[in-house]
């Protein structure tokens, strides 16, 4: 039987460019979420902030079979797309298109928030993809360091007005034994993940 070697995803981080690894390491996040054979069941993964475009690139290579989807508000990121990867234009808080995307793509097997950064824009888009992430599947939330700035509409604080006040309460209720559809949960330094039930 042969072994397949796969690049980790700090590796793959490197090789095509990203900041996810050099600025933010999410690489050990990343690899403790996804080990290698959960990698290639991942289908259907939709990212939200296309930016660049290396971020595709890399979703592709670490879920090896999956179908990407990435949205930004940028009409320029239509030419990120290739034969795995689709675009869509729209703001990740219309919850029409979130609900458009979904339809012509969706169910989700991973759903990664990397866009805005707004708690508003945060909240809004886990309350209508959330329903849409398929059991087992996983939502992620990156760059939740900012969440307390006023530029991203947050406060210093903890409370409901920031993304990461909105999320810690729903890891409370997951950690009080409440009732809820989120079975796991893997917290980092600006990095949540979460697994439906």
């Amino acid at each position: 039987m042969k072994t397949v070697t796969r690049l980790t995803f700090s590796e793959l981080t490197v090789d095509l460019e990203t900041d996810k690894q050099f600025r933010h390491n999410y690489g050990p996040t990343y690899d403790m979420t996804f080990p290698s054979e959960l990698r290639d069941s991942v289908r259907k993964c939709l990212e939200i902030g296309v930016q660049w475009g290396p971020s595709l690139r890399l979703w592709e290579r670490y879920f090896p079979e999956a179908q990407i989807v990435g949205i930004d508000i940028n009409p320029q990121c239509k030419q990120f797309e290739s034969p795995r990867s689709a675009v869509r234009i729209g703001s990740q808080s219309d919850v029409a298109f979130l609900q458009e995307v979904t339809q012509e793509f969706g169910p989700w097997d991973v759903v990664i928030d990397d866009g805005s950064h707004r708690f508003s824009d945060i909240v809004a888009s886990f309350k209508v993809l959330w329903p849409h992430v398929l059991s087992g599947g996983w939502y992620v939330v990156e760059d939740l360091q900012v969440s307390g700035q006023a530029e991203f509409g947050g406060d210093p604080g903890l409370g409901e007005n920031t993304s990461s006040g909105y999320l810690a309460r729903l890891l409370n209720e997951l950690m009080a034994g409440s009732p809820s559809e989120i079975v796991r949960s893997v917290v980092a330094a600006g990095i949540v993940c979460f697994q439906k039930k």
